[in-house]
């Protein structure tokens, strides 16, 4: 899997985990600062099909390089992909979904970053996260995790925000969101 453009950063961040459900792990890779007519640095998500992996000597080989689905970022500049994940189904479709995060995204304020949610079944319709008290330049997603944190047998979303800050702690000390898990999905707010 190679980048196709200038300074695109393919891999940013990968996922490899059987999304759809056949049984061949398929490979999520994060390109932040990919770029399609809708906006510069926009970044993207490409979903590689385990079908399409076959192995070689040298690890696992791409027989195409294009990938089965790829999902664009909310708006210009957003980085889109700087993290991405594989999640349990938490749509009811029987499929696996995906989280994908934007450092960049300001739609909640300048660089404040965001959380999105994509169904695993073809839609790549984005459905934002709630991040409550994030402000401009919090850069929320530019770390993901996930790790059952409350003990309960469900994973839960980690989220980090490295340029998150408040008055007691100044500027640019950084936060990290927990997002409970429910079910096959999260709670929409930490």
């Amino acid at each position: 899997v190679r980048g196709t453009t200038l300074l695109e950063r393919v891999g940013t961040d990968v996922k490899i985990r059987d999304q759809d459900g056949d049984g061949l792990a398929e490979v999520v890779v994060g390109v932040y600062r990919g770029e399609v007519a809708t906006g510069l640095n926009e970044g993207l998500v490409r979903v590689y099909d385990g079908g399409t992996i076959a192995g070689s000597p040298w690890g696992f080989d791409a027989t195409s390089e294009d990938p089965e689905r790829t999902i664009e970022g909310p708006s210009s500049q957003a980085r889109f992909g700087q993290a991405v994940a594989v999640i349990d189904d938490a749509n009811g479709d029987g499929v696996r979904d995906l989280l994908g995060l934007a450092g960049f995204d300001s739609a909640n304020g300048i660089q404040a970053g965001g959380l999105y949610y994509v169904s695993g079944a073809g839609s790549s319709a984005l459905r934002p996260l709630e991040i409550p008290g994030v402000a401009s330049g919090h850069q929320v997603g530019r770390g993901i995790g996930l790790q059952d944190m409350d003990g309960d047998g469900v994973l839960d979303l980690v989220a980090g925000a490295p340029g998150a800050g408040t008055d007691q702690d100044g500027a640019n000390t950084g936060r990290v969101f927990v997002y409970a898990g429910s079910g096959p999905g999260f709670e929409s707010s930490p």
